[in-house]
């Protein structure tokens, strides 16, 4: 994607964690506020089937915020000023009860405070260490390292309900959900309440919110190529796809596209 032709945009990257949390997170993201006009402060996470552990770092070293978010089903908006750098750590779907032991459906579409299970003294230690250290991948790796001392290897499973996880991802969220639920070994029902328990939705809506994650992404590395993106990700006409761009983010994706574009990305991942 073009460069924006102002001054007043953000900047987004990502890359990989470190080895010994590949199997935790997925990735680690960067959105860097750069706006130095008047713009709306608020800015969206988009909808998302999976956990992130998210800090919001001022520039000014004037303090940390350290929560947990998602899944989330909407626009679930957060500040975005000048003065910060907002770090992200995207769990696998499923892995965030590795962490202290929260479950998805108490971050759902909500900011969970991570303080709140950190002792005083912990987040002060943790907030001063970031605070100290110069660079971003620096401070990642500080965060990095308090996931890691509080993993919880124990709550980590991999049964059938990570093997529906990942088909239902490979498949761009595409798979029929009578297919999937013809290789399970418990009845369709349980499957269906152990699925929710571990993602924190259905998994309808998690079919749902894979695709329609998908199309956003495709949109943005294929420079907003709506027509394209509609039919590879197999959507019936564009007023199917107009529904689920007002459902999930309150807009239509011109809108998205407009707002998208505000954005300089950098080192996209699959």
């Amino acid at each position: 994607m073009k460069k924006p032709n102002n001054n007043s945009y953000y900047k987004y990257t990502e890359f990989k964690p470190p080895k010994i949390l590949s199997g935790i997170l997925e990735k680690i993201w960067v959105f860097d506020s750069v706006v130095n006009s008047e713009d709306d402060p608020h800015f969206g996470l988009i909808p998302d089937y999976t956990s992130s552990l998210i800090a919001v770092l001022p520039r000014n070293n004037s303090g940390m915020q350290l929560f947990v978010t998602g899944p989330n089903t909407s626009n679930l908006k957060f500040e975005t000023y000048s003065s910060q750098i907002t770090l992200g750590f995207r769990f696998i779907p499923g892995k965030i009860t590795a962490l202290f032991n929260i479950q998805p459906k108490e971050t759902l579409n909500k900011k969970y405070p991570l303080k709140s299970q950190l002792s005083g003294s912990q987040f002060t230690e943790l907030s001063e260490a970031v605070k100290n250290t110069g660079t971003i991948k620096g401070k990642s790796s500080i965060i990095c390292s308090i996931i890691i001392r509080h993993i919880n290897r124990q709550n980590i499973d991999e049964d059938e309900i990570t093997d529906a996880i990942n088909k239902i991802i490979d498949s761009d969220g595409s798979m029929k959900l009578e297919t999937l639920y013809s290789g399970i070994s418990i009845s369709q029902r349980q499957f269906q309440r152990n699925f929710t328990k571990r993602t924190g939705i259905s998994p309808k809506e998690f079919s749902r919110i894979v695709r329609f994650h998908k199309v956003t992404r495709k949109l943005v590395k294929n420079n907003f190529r709506h027509f394209d993106t509609l039919v590879e990700s197999g959507y019936y006409d564009q007023s199917h796809y107009y529904r689920e761009f007002r459902e999930f983010l309150g807009m239509l994706p011109g809108k998205f596209e407009s707002r998208q574009k505000k954005i300089e990305y950098k080192d996209l991942l699959k």
